[in-house]
């Protein structure tokens, strides 16, 4: 629903720039948000062993990340809210790595 909010968006202002090229500057406009929404949707693909294909670098180590990260999720409102912006696509997902987040993710509790 965050890649549909930001594309109508993205149109709106897209529309509101002028009525020539409009598919191409929209593009544009949302590839930016659309890699992010598309490289985490595909990393997460190689979590089943069906799935074939090269994986992108360093998918296996974010999975294992990102394993972690929810579980810790779960108990700690700080991670619970970084996650939340990044699926909201407030954030990006290298944010979840800043030093505050990952070591909550990576230290024993």
């Amino acid at each position: 629903m965050s890649a549909a909010a930001l594309d109508a968006l993205g149109l709106h202002h897209t529309l509101a720039a002028g009525g020539h090229d409009v598919g191409p500057r929209f593009f544009d406009r949302a590839e930016t948000h659309l890699d992010v929404v598309w490289q985490v949707a595909v990393g997460a693909d190689f979590e089943f062993e069906a799935t074939e294909g090269p994986r992108p670098f360093g998918t296996d180590l974010f999975n294992r990340y990102a394993s972690r990260l929810v579980d810790t999720v779960h108990d700690d409102q700080r991670v619970a809210e970084a996650f939340s912006r990044v699926l909201r696509l407030e954030k990006q997902p290298t944010s979840l790595f800043r030093p505050r987040i990952a070591a909550r993710v990576l230290l024993p509790t």
